[in-house]
């Protein structure tokens, strides 16, 4: 730690002073005509954060939002002379300030303020509104230099401080002080020469003042009670010595021995003045730090309202954080700005520059590093969207438009909720916030519903959960656009502790209860007791009341005022929160208290008289169920449980509902997109209520789900749901998953469908038209048409794959799900995909396997001898083929049709199939798809064995090249879709998409490559006719010479040379090099050719 000295003093003071004179000199270098100056004044607490922020704003682009933005015309002056100096002149400074108060600026543009403003100033200026910058530290300063060593560090508590500052210690040495410091320091303190404390506190309005006193009061009664905590408090008289400004206060204490006083962090730390640490009641010590201090801000920065001032004002009290590391003496200080009121002599371009330059404070790194080395912390970031919003959206020019528009509003959705509530139900909602995909604020209501309804009102949260008993009462209506969904019901209960005798049932009424919590009766053998439990009668004791929480004692008063007419009349102290209660009533004998329902509770709970004052009912969630059996009122969806004369309702039960705005409008092009307020509201809304995923939570509980109460209840939420609007257009659609194709795909496969009938009708008017052409003859044009009429038969089976149920309506929000609806297209369809695509596979197939075949049984006779084939010899090899594939889809057909079904992958609680596809399927779907891949693949590998065999003959225009070349493909395709269609089988666009590419390789693909060649050949020997010479004869002498290799392999065999002879008589290439004694093989063929076309 820095050790206070003058020097330090002097120091911090002449930075100051150099920084103002760099501020001037650059300001002044500007022409006075052309500057536009923004004025502040108020709080001491942030001014060197403030600015060196405006130098690095001034001086950067950095994080700007327009870097191009010229900052040339633009100065900023800030002068700290105290909070309540910059309240007055936001206000009005001649009507507000003190008469002495004349200090430049007068007229502001900003204020700053630790202190907030009180009722009467937003009654009289009610466009003033607060936006808190960064929290900070208040610190105890202290002056024990002629005692202390330099690493010797001052230990207080709370409690001291308030002891300190009311003068109730005044001695370094007084006991309480050595007991927080033990060993050397107290030794040290005990032996001083002069232990009197001297205090120094602030005579003038103060921000810091005020989270100090505040800070204090709230730990010590008897400091709030003697001082308050206020920016200007009733500070004990003699002996205080008062300063006007933080650099008094720090100067006197540098200067007095023994003195005590309190500085910002940043303030105490610029002048080398030491400070204490904090025993906290936890028994952590604590340092105040930037960490410390965040920690504080992140537990209490974004519970606007707990100052007891509507939310909507964004005021907070950070200070008595139950975090470990928090340190306790912690505050906000704000901004604050008018709204709508354009100063004396400012104008839209003042305004405009106030708003760019907090907004980049808010957001940029360069800011943030400032914040944090001067011992601030910055907004958690709730509380900084939050702020951001109201900043970007409040702030207006004269003329009644946004001081500056184009700011990006920052997305989050605020929720507020019972604080009892939030206790039992934070898994549920930190649950809700990652569901939610974005930040959502929770704000803890620690007070009546009526509060909640009041935040709702002023927009000052998105959603609220309060009963609707008493003030909290809204009617629903086109002027209050508010939607109502009924959420959980909660039972109050009287649990107590009388295990030392045994009792463990209690049956009360709600007179007993009255009598009970007001002291009326106070011994558990009290007459009116043992009347209706007789057991009490031995048990001689008082009656221990534990306070319960105040919050829910105001809700049990509703609950009784309407079903009773007077409420409980408890006057009693109150516990801070319910579970202290139920801690309480456990650990002590003998004592009662009241509580909600709930699974944490282990203690006994009593039975109350019911709605026919004679039946004891035990509160359980069937019973608070019970009291909505007769008072649901569908008209308004609410029940008024009050109401119920069902025996078996238990009569201190509660509806709390959920409640927010119906309509809601955004402006922008994509204003009602995703990322839209009242979208992401929407969907967080049917998260909650609309699916009953939660019900099972909120039982565990102790909640009873009313969303889903019956079908008639569960049917009025669903339509609740769907009133919540954007632009006045319904937000909430089916979240339903059908995984539906592609809208496109029908029109794609009729598409390729199209292509591929074209292209094969233009081969085949081709093959007709040049029927006599050398290339078309050695086609065999017979196999090339059944090829062709093979790939558009099978292309045409993806037109009835590309269909599916997308016309039905399978969940209707108000009905059960229906799976099995009757589709009779749809299973026609599902049974014309195999016969399409198998039929013209095996046709496509069968004459590819016809040409190669025909090839390989010239090429092994065993005897060399005449021999002819023909194509009507092939035919039966085509028709085998084509009629395996009949047979076994006949079979198919009739012992296992296909058909089409829905299967449901997941559903929810609620019984919606969330996740579901289509599908053609049968009782015997794997055994014939498999028999038919079986079946396909074997046919493709002996095929690729034929092409391998005969891989050294070359045919008239390489063709058996291509045939080689689509046989591997139509293998490697089936193989790849085999595989890839097994993995996503539950993905019909996937599948689609699989066999799309599947069809188009088989069909469109295998016709290309069969028919292209012979086209782009034909094309070419129309300018040079000896295309066709030099193939046909390139082709002749490589089949002489494999015809010389099969004369060969037979004269090793026995046989004689081998002479080729065509079927017209012409002598083969080379014929008088073979053996003379060669046969003569006569192949049938409409080619000239020596080698046998293929």
């Amino acid at each position: 730690m820095r050790r206070n000295s003058s020097w330090a003093i002097f120091g911090g003071l002449l930075s100051q002073v150099l920084f103002w004179t760099q501020l001037k000199l650059a300001n002044a270098s500007i022409s006075d005509s052309d500057v536009i100056v923004v004025e502040g004044a108020g709080a001491s607490f942030p001014v060197y954060l403030y600015d060196q922020a405006f130098f690095a704003y001034l001086s950067t682009s950095e994080d700007h939002v327009d870097e191009e933005e010229d900052l040339s015309g633009i100065a900023f002056e800030y002068i700290g002379k105290g909070s309540g100096k910059g309240k007055c002149r936001i206000m009005d400074h001649a009507t507000e300030c003190d008469e002495d108060d004349d200090t430049h600026p007068i007229l502001v543009d900003f204020a700053g303020s630790d202190s907030l403003l009180k009722e009467a100033n937003y009654a009289e200026y009610p466009d003033l509104q607060m936006y808190p910058t960064v929290a900070g530290a208040v610190v105890p300063i202290y002056n024990l230099d002629h005692v202390l060593d330099y690493d010797e560090e001052l230990v207080l508590t709370m409690k001291i401080l308030a002891e300190i500052f009311t003068f109730n210690i005044t001695s370094w040495a007084d006991q309480a002080i050595l007991d927080e410091n033990p060993g050397t320091i107290a030794a040290k303190l005990a032996n001083m020469t002069d232990s009197t404390i001297e205090v120094a506190v602030r005579k003038t309005y103060s921000g810091t003042t005020e989270i100090f006193t505040k800070a204090l009061a709230d730990a010590c009664p008897s400091f709030a009670a003697q001082v308050g905590g206020s920016s200007l408090p009733d500070w004990v008289a003699s002996p205080n010595l008062h300063h006007e400004y933080p650099w008094q206060m720090g100067a006197y204490v540098n200067q007095v021995p023994g003195a005590i006083g309190y500085l910002v962090l940043a303030e105490a730390d610029l002048l080398g003045l030491p400070y204490a640490k904090i025993h906290r009641e936890n028994d952590v010590v604590v340092k105040a730090s930037y960490k410390s201090v965040y920690y504080a801000a992140a537990e209490l920065g974004a519970s606007f309202g707990n100052t007891g001032e509507n939310s909507k004002r964004l005021t907070a009290n950070l200070f008595g954080a139950n975090g470990d590391r928090a340190w306790p003496i912690t505050g906000y200080t704000y901004l604050v700005m008018r709204k709508t009121t354009t100063r004396e002599e400012g104008s839209c371009a003042h305004r405009q520059a106030v708003v760019k330059f907090w907004d980049w404070f808010y957001t940029s790194d360069l800011a943030l590093e400032l914040v944090e080395s001067y011992g601030f912390s910055p907004l958690c970031p709730v509380a900084q969207e939050i702020v951001l919003n109201r900043l970007r959206e409040d702030i207006y020019c004269s003329d009644g438009t946004l001081a500056y528009p184009d700011l990006e509003k920052p997305t989050s959705l605020g929720i507020m909720l019972p604080k009892f509530l939030h206790e039992k139900l934070e898994d549920i909602f930190e649950v809700a916030e990652e569901h939610a995909e974005y930040p959502l604020h929770i704000y803890i209501n620690d007070s009546t519903s009526a509060s909640a309804v009041e935040a709702l009102v002023h927009h000052s949260t998105d959603i609220s959960i309060m009963s609707d008993l008493g003030d909290a009462h809204v009617e629903e209506g086109d002027d209050t656009n508010i939607v109502r969904i009924p959420y959980i019901g909660i039972a109050f209960v009287v649990d107590f502790n009388l295990e030392t005798a045994g009792i463990e049932s209690l049956e009360l009424s709600v007179d007993l209860i009255r009598d009970i919590f007001n002291g009326v009766i106070t011994v558990w053998n009290h007459p009116s007791l043992s009347a209706m439990n007789p057991d009490l009668v031995l048990v001689n004791a008082s009656i221990i009341v534990v306070p319960p929480s105040e919050q829910e004692m105001e809700e049990l008063d509703l609950v009784l005022e309407a079903r009773y007419g007077s409420p409980l009349g408890y006057t009693g102290p109150f516990s801070d929160h319910e579970q202290d209660s139920i801690m309480a009533v456990t650990i002590k004998d003998y004592s009662i208290s009241i509580m909600h329902l709930s699974q944490h509770a282990s203690v006994h709970v009593a039975s109350v008289l019911g709605p026919d004052g004679e039946t004891a009912v035990y509160p359980s969630l069937d019973h608070v169920l019970s009291c909505g059996l007769d008072t649901y009122h569908p008209e308004t969806d609410t029940f008024v449980f009050p109401e119920s004369s069902v025996a078996s309702c238990y009569p201190l039960s509660i509806v709390y509902y959920i409640e927010t705005f119906r309509d809601e409008f955004v402006e922008g092009v994509d204003s009602c997109g995703e990322d839209a307020m009242p979208v992401l509201k929407a969907k967080l809304l049917w998260w909650l209520v609309g699916e009953k995923n939660l019900d099972n939570a909120l039982e565990t509980a102790k909640y009873a789900s009313l969303a889903h109460f019956d079908e008639e209840v569960h049917e009025a939420t669903y339509e609740r749901l769907m009133l919540l609007t954007c632009n006045g257009k319904s937000i909430l659609t089916l979240d339903v998953n059908y995984q539906l194709l592609p809208a496109w795909s029908l029109g794609f496969s009729i598409f390729l469908a199209v292509l591929t009938t074209a292209g094969g009708l233009a081969y085949l008017a081709y093959m007709f038209i040049y029927r006599k052409n050398k290339i078309i003859r050695y086609s065999q044009p017979v196999f090339m048409g059944i090829l062709v009429l093979g790939c558009i038969t099978l292309t045409f089976s993806l037109i009835p794959l590309s269909l599916d149920d997308h016309f039905i309506e399978y969940y209707d929000i108000l009905h059960e799900l229906h799976l099995d609806q009757d589709t009779p297209g749809l299973d026609r369809a599902c049974q014309a995909v195999p016969w399409l695509y198998c039929i013209g596979f095996a046709m496509e197939f069968s004459a590819l396997f016809a040409k190669v075949w025909r090839l390989k049984k010239i090429m092994t006779q065993k005897k060399l001898r005449k021999i002819k084939i023909t194509t009507q010899q092939l035919i039966p090899v085509l028709v085998g083929m084509v009629g395996l594939a009949v047979v076994v889809l006949s079979l198919w057909q009739v012992l296992a049709p296909l058909h089409w079904e829905r299967v449901p992958v997941t559903w929810d609680l609620d019984g919606t199939m969330t996740r579901s596809y289509g599908r053609c399927t049968s009782t015997a779907f794997p055994q014939f798809f498999g028999m038919f891949v079986g079946i396909q693949l074997s046919a493709l590998v002996y095929g690729m064995v034929l092409c391998y065999q005969t891989r050294h003959v070359q045919s008239e225009f390489m063709e058996g090249k291509w045939i080689s070349i689509i046989l591997v493909n139509i293998a490697t395709t089936l193989m790849f879709s085999v595989l890839l269609g097994f993995f996503v089988k539950d993905q019909p666009a996937a599948i689609f998409a699989v066999a799309t590419v599947n069809v188009s390789m088989l069909g469109f693909g295998v016709m290309a490559l069969m028919c292209l060649p012979k086209c782009w050949t034909h094309y070419l020997s129309i300018t040079d006719p000896s295309v066709l010479d030099s193939r046909t004869n390139g082709a002749s002498a490589s089949g002489a010479a494999a015809v010389s290799r099969i004369g060969h392999n037979q004269q090793h065999r026995g046989g004689g040379g081998v002479s080729v002879s065509s079927k017209h008589g012409g002598k083969a290439a080379n014929s008088s090099s073979l053996p003379t004694n060669a046969k003569i093989i006569v192949v049938s063929s409409p080619s000239p050719a020596v080698a046998p076309p293929i």
